[in-house]
């Protein structure tokens, strides 16, 4: 879909198109509900605390003799129910956080972008660069008729706009990379520019060619990165061995062949050691890091080392013979 472009004075610039796989999906409310959730469960700290029974300052004495006072029998003056006791099951440091997959989290993103858009409340800016002066950004915020509002500009945030915005109520700056459902549903319109809606592209459609997705006019165009060479030596390094389990030999049905790689082995590298050794075309790498098991070793507790396998997806009509090896 084609937007217009505007610059922070209310002049229109030109026309960009937009990828309907980010800002023209379907909106999920249930997904968007999740991953707030998540976002605001890891942003809390954790530090609530209450004494418990065996935290508490007290004696540790019998109050009384167990029989013939007629009173109920009690054995320390700590229990809960006595003045100054301990608390039961009460509130204990802790991380509130816990994982949420990583589709969820982009299909959330993709949700509070396609879902601003929908309302008509999604601005596409051509640069967000001022002087640093507050005073001046205000004027052409109030101009624009933003209350709330988010922008999202490119991998860097220029310093003067990040200095004269700061000062600013209802009004924050965000990289790429820190775009995030709650900030999106907690402002009413989202400001994007031309770096701000590349980078989103990359994040959330890496696998859109340069020809789906171009700027306006076509004279802007983003491609995709194409990451950095990758030695014959460091090839054989990342493919350590294949895995050969139950469940890595049912994903050979689908055409999928599992190995064992380095920790700081990256999906790119990967794809470029398989088609390279194995001379086949790969269509999609996906990766694991499975923890290692808690074990004995000569009778002592132990944690075997993590390790990392790679899931990869070979286009149709490619297949890799494991039991032949390399060439």
């Amino acid at each position: 879909m084609k937007v217009p472009v505007i610059t922070l004075a209310n002049e229109a610039v030109g026309e960009i198109e937009l990828p309907d796989a980010v800002f023209g999906a379907e909106p999920r409310p249930d997904i968007m509900a999740r991953v707030v959730h998540w976002q605001l469960a890891k942003r809390r700290a954790g530090t609530h605390k209450t004494k418990g029974m065996g935290e508490v300052s007290g004696t540790t004495k019998k109050p009384w003799k167990q029989k013939g006072t007629g009173r109920a029998r009690q054995g320390s003056l700590r229990s809960p129910q006595f003045r100054k006791g301990g608390v039961v099951h009460g509130p204990v440091v802790r991380d509130h956080g816990y994982a949420l997959p990583k589709k969820v989290r982009r299909l959330g993103l993709v949700s509070a972008l396609s879902q601003k858009m929908r309302e008509g409340k999604l601005v596409v800016l051509d640069r967000a660069v001022a002087d640093g002066k507050t005073a001046e950004l205000r004027a052409r915020v109030r101009s624009l008729g933003w209350r709330s509002a988010l922008v999202v500009d490119g991998a860097q945030v220029d310093e003067g706009f990040r200095r004269a915005a700061r000062n600013i109520p209802g009004l924050d700056v965000l990289p790429t990379i820190g775009a995030n459902v709650y900030d999106i549903l907690r402002h009413d319109v989202v400001a994007v520019t031309r770096e701000g809606v590349a980078g989103l592209v990359r994040r959330l459609a890496p696998d859109m060619s340069a020809q789906e997705f171009s700027g306006m006019n076509g004279e802007t165009r983003t491609k995709r990165p194409s990451g950095r060479a990758v030695s014959a030596e460091r090839m054989f390094t990342i493919i350590r061995s294949p895995v050969i389990t139950e469940k890595a030999t049912a994903l050979s049905a689908a055409n999928q062949v599992v190995f064992r790689v380095p920790l700081d082995a990256t999906k790119p590298e990967i794809r470029a050691a398989v088609e390279t050794l194995f001379n086949v075309k790969v269509q999609a790498v996906n990766t694991l890091i499975v923890k290692g098991k808690m074990k004995r070793f000569r009778g002592r507790p132990g944690r075997r080392s993590d390790w990392k396998k790679a899931m990869v997806r070979l286009a149709p009509g490619f297949s890799i013979d494991l039991t032949s090896g390399l060439a």
